[in-house]
């Protein structure tokens, strides 16, 4: 792990300082269709066009044979399982030694099980919102059972996590989780705050002193289960966006988001695409003017009005990166 952050931060510096090197990690919705109807979706409210997107076969397997990245994680967007031509896309990322990620509902996720240990998948993390009530409130009836019991059956060299979105919904029961990951043998819980795609004010009716509450019990929990989790980061730090004070960001050097409409992103955040790879290539906009732009404004501290959108952690870990790059020559 150690050897890994090392690599990673020499990557940084050496971008920081011109030379710029292939991206680490590539986050990819390969579609934006799905079959649930999650309370607190972006997907509410869009146009179909815009809900129906999704990646060319040729456009994505291009984009994963052109790539020169330790990880490949496929996400949404939507439900990247309902993408026609996703196990095209996972068998060749395994095939070039890639490390392959996948975040899931989980609902369909038994039709990939022998698949996924055929391949020799790395990661499944499966979206968790509470228990079998709060979860099914929010994501649909007899989604929970579903997802739970599909991930409990993911083969045991398969690293299996859940992601928790934290939400006036679930604040109450936040520690539970941890429980419900030892019950499917998952050993990562991951939890990060709703993300107000409609107002900055979406979680005004979030209890932060008990979820506060929670998230402590649930540090304490992941410890005697040895889980391993993120809880303790928002035990002091902001459960809002809208609430962080950026100084720099590591994504312009280290990683990209491609969405289901090919636009090339620097982050979940940025909607603003610096191209689209459905009109050039990934490594033309990796190395592009729009890129270099953002990295050259990045490294004077010059940050971005959407930046004051990224969540605590992200945050809290740009800025000690930051930090630790002007001690250096």
């Amino acid at each position: 792990m150690f050897l890994h952050k090392l690599q990673t931060f020499w990557k940084i510096y050496r971008g920081v300082h011109g030379h710029l090197v292939s991206p680490d990690n590539l986050v990819i919705f390969p579609t934006n269709k799905c079959i649930l109807n999650c309370v607190m979706c972006w997907r509410h409210g869009q146009p179909s066009e815009k809900t129906d997107a999704e990646l060319t076969r040729d456009v994505l397997l291009g984009l994963v044979e052109n790539s020169n990245v330790k990880t490949i994680q496929f996400t949404g967007g939507g439900e990247p399982l309902v993408y026609p031509f996703i196990k095209d896309a996972m068998a060749l990322v395994k095939e070039k030694g890639i490390y392959g990620s996948l975040t899931t509902n989980g609902v369909f996720l038994d039709r990939f099980l022998d698949f996924l240990e055929e391949i020799r998948w790395d990661e499944v993390n499966v979206s968790l919102d509470g228990d079998f009530i709060i979860h099914d409130e929010i994501r649909g009836n007899g989604v929970f059972s579903k997802a739970t019991k599909n991930l409990q059956e993911v083969g045991g060299n398969i690293k299996k996590g859940i992601s928790v979105t934290i939400q006036k919904q679930n604040c109450q029961i936040l520690s539970k989780m941890i429980k419900v990951a030892a019950d499917v043998d998952a050993k990562n819980v991951r939890f990060q705050p709703q993300y107000p795609f409609q107002t900055e004010t979406l979680l005004s009716e979030l209890d932060e002193t008990i979820a506060r509450e929670q998230l402590i019990l649930a540090n304490h929990l992941a410890t005697a289960l040895h889980i391993t989790t993120n809880a303790s980061l928002y035990v002091v730090e902001p459960l809002e966006w809208y609430k962080c004070e950026p100084t720099f960001c590591c994504h312009p050097f280290i990683s990209s988001v491609i969405d289901a409409e090919g636009n090339v992103r620097v982050c979940c955040i940025k909607e603003n695409p610096m191209g689209n790879i459905n009109q050039q290539s990934f490594q033309k906009i990796w190395t592009g003017k729009k890129y270099e732009e953002i990295r050259k404004l990045s490294t004077k501290g010059e940050m971005f009005r959407f930046c004051k959108h990224c969540n605590a952690q992200t945050m809290k870990t740009n800025n000690k990166v930051w930090r630790l790059l002007r001690m250096l020559p």
